[in-house]
């Protein structure tokens, strides 16, 4: 019996140069349609470099090809992806495209080391202003070029500086990555400056705007009136708002913990798998899924309450924000308390049902308020400013507006690590009066009832 010998595979990085005939298929008679013989004799020759990267985590052989006109030119690609293979930066495929490797990224190496909602954040921003615009590309051949496109685009389409310098940081950031994981050599994003944000002037009440919101919400008997006090007294942001439950308020002592928030956290689909004929709920959206449920990574800590609201806690410790109530605010809420009661979720502000106020309508709420009382209509998110605004305008200092704030800062965290709450009291009590909401010091000063 006639043994045949295998040829030995080759080991991982060794590679070897091959020419093909471009001229068409072999004849009948078995030549050529240029009439050459030899492959690299023909006039439309291509040469194909084939490197070996040895055995992947599939268990298959991996082998990366390069082409060229010319036997140098494909000698030269293929000395280059050697010299990549041994530098630790080979890829295995060069038709990934900058789509497929950003999902790749956000889902299965991102998604663990971000809280949901920043992943949540970041997905949108991809989906809606990354991949439209170099997402067909291929990753190993994105260019500078390419990269300022993308702001152009983004630009074009009427949105921010700020979209766009979110969404070239987001890049930037998934092709560093895409470098550690040896899919390209370099990451092309760090070669492009970034898109300088210009800050829109933001719009903010004025001192006589801010009182005639809380009066006409007040005598009006906006169920919503003790919200917005404690958005201008507070300057709190509207999750730490929402979130706030009575458990936490401190209604002898005057004082509120605004740690907690309440966030909207990302969903996912719950009946199983997705196989090649959809999911097996027979529906395209997670939000028509009869098993959805909140995509969040294992460990996290929240609160579930409706839907995708929860409640998440503090990062840390140094997270837990403390803040004196003023005494219009402390008055309005202590007569909410009596009015309303705890509720199912022991939430200070609640939808019309007692359930969790959706961020979306408690804005909406936030405008018809502002029209209702005859005044411009900004942003929610606007309040804020206003009180940090007003804080300036009666000379708080900057280190007390920031612990009201909950900003924080090298500079003031160089000097101030701790504000004695009294101080911050002082300065909200400052606040009321210039709102001419009532008089903080107990002399008797008239008080505006901000519940009917």
């Amino acid at each position: 019996m006639t043994g045949t010998t295998s040829r030995p595979r080759r080991d991982a990085g060794t590679g070897s140069l091959t020419a093909k005939h471009r001229c068409g298929r072999k004849l009948t008679d078995g030549t050529w349609p240029c009439g050459k013989g030899k492959p690299a004799q023909c006039p439309s020759v291509l040469w194909v470099g084939v490197l070996d990267l040895g055995i992947g985590g599939d268990g298959k052989r991996k082998q990366r090809y390069v082409y060229g006109r010319n036997r140098n030119d494909c000698a030269t690609k293929l000395r280059d992806a050697r010299d990549e293979h041994e530098s630790g930066v080979t890829s295995t495929s060069g038709k990934a495209t900058v789509e497929s490797w950003v999902r790749h990224w956000l889902d299965e190496i991102a998604k663990p080391q971000m809280k949901p909602r920043t992943w949540q954040t970041n997905d949108a921003l991809a989906r809606l202003n990354i991949l439209p615009h170099v997402g067909a590309h291929r990753l190993a051949k994105l260019s500078p070029a390419h990269v300022r496109e993308m702001h152009k685009a983004i630009l074009a389409a009427g949105k921010s500086t700020k979209t766009a310098h979110n969404a070239h940081t987001l890049l930037s950031t998934a092709l560093t990555s895409a470098v550690r994981e040896g899919l390209v050599v370099r990451n092309v994003a760090q070669l492009v400056t970034k898109p300088k944000v210009l800050s829109a002037p933001r719009g903010a009440l004025t001192v006589e705007q801010a009182r005639q919101l809380l009066v006409h919400s007040a005598k009006s008997g906006d169920p919503m009136a003790t919200r917005w006090a404690a958005a201008l007294l507070l300057g709190a942001r509207q999750g730490e708002l929402l979130g706030l439950t009575w458990d936490r308020v401190d209604l002898d002592r005057g004082i509120a913990d605004i740690s907690w928030q309440l966030q909207q956290l990302p969903q996912r689909h719950g009946c199983g798998e997705q196989g090649p004929n959809g999911w097996p709920c027979g529906r395209k959206t997670f939000r028509d899924c009869s098993h959805v449920q909140l995509d969040v990574p294992p460990g996290f800590d929240y609160r579930h309450l409706q839907g995708a609201l929860c409640l998440t806690p503090p990062k840390s410790a140094k997270s837990i924000r403390i803040v004196p109530l003023p005494d219009p605010l402390l008055t309005g809420l202590r007569q909410l308390r009596e009015a309303k009661g705890e509720g199912r979720h022991s939430l200070v502000w609640t939808d019309s049902k007692g359930g969790p106020r959706h961020p979306r309508y408690d804005g909406e709420d936030w405008k018809d308020a502002l029209r209702a009382a005859g005044l411009p209509v900004v942003k929610l998110h606007e309040a804020r400013h206003t009180t940090a605004t007003l804080l300036a305008q009666i000379g708080v200092e900057e280190h007390v507006r920031m612990q009201i704030m909950g900003h924080s800062s090298m500079d003031a965290a160089r000097g101030y690590t701790h504000i004695d709450q009294s101080i911050s009291a002082a300065a909200l009590g400052k606040l009321s009066q210039l709102l001419d909401l009532g008089d903080s010091d107990g002399t008797g000063g008239p008080t505006l009832s901000l519940v009917g």
